[in-house]
């Protein structure tokens, strides 16, 4: 008698194990387990300054005297002749000031794959640091995957427009993992359906 219930109790293991294994997993738990088989690194960047026009519309006063006023300002900060007023409201020649610039920095990344099967793009998470280390930005790439082969690598350029770039910043890239839940959301191939634009 016990050793008929011990094998009852041993076949019912058995068969709970079964059911357990034979249980498929969600899409999330399946992509997550893709994305562990992708790599991601930053090959190099470049950074781009474009100097940024000033608008004379913001400038403020009233009618064709302020605006005679602006053009005035402008052309002399680009002769290097400007006045400023001094501290008692004199008037002293200061250096011309410095346009203001825009960066848009390319970065250069390289994606690496070890599956047979594949996700059509992956989002990467990109953190930007000053020259201390500090993260002065975070931010997420999706990025087109569907050219990629197992154990290749594709070179992909993204450009990251108007950024707080100075002199000394790096940047970093890397396929997170794991994923918090609060933030799954963030990630456009853990939704179903998600694909590239």
């Amino acid at each position: 008698m016990l050793r008929r219930t011990i094998r009852t109790v041993s076949a019912l293991s058995v068969l709970a194990l079964g059911l357990m294994a034979c249980e498929q997993p969600t899409h999330e738990e399946r992509v997550a387990g893709l994305r562990a088989k992708y790599e991601a690194s930053l090959n190099g960047f470049a950074v781009r300054e474009t100097p940024v026009a000033m608008d004379l519309e913001t400038v403020p006063g009233e009618g064709e005297a302020a605006t005679e006023e602006a053009l005035d300002e402008v052309a002399a900060e680009e002769t290097g002749a400007v006045d400023v007023a001094g501290e008692e409201g004199e008037m002293e020649t200061g250096e011309a000031m410095e346009p203001m610039m825009r960066y848009d920095v390319i970065l250069d990344i390289v994606v690496r794959h070890t599956s047979n099967e594949m996700l059509p793009a992956i989002t990467l998470d990109l953190s930007h640091a000053d020259v201390a280390g500090v993260e002065k930005e975070h931010r997420r790439l999706w990025v087109d995957t569907s050219d990629l082969a197992k154990g290749d690598s594709l070179q992909v350029n993204e450009t990251l427009e108007d950024v707080d770039y100075e002199e000394g910043d790096g940047f970093h890239v890397e396929v997170r993992r794991p994923i918090p839940a609060a933030e799954r959301g963030e990630y456009r191939e853990l939704a179903r359906g998600g694909s590239p634009e």
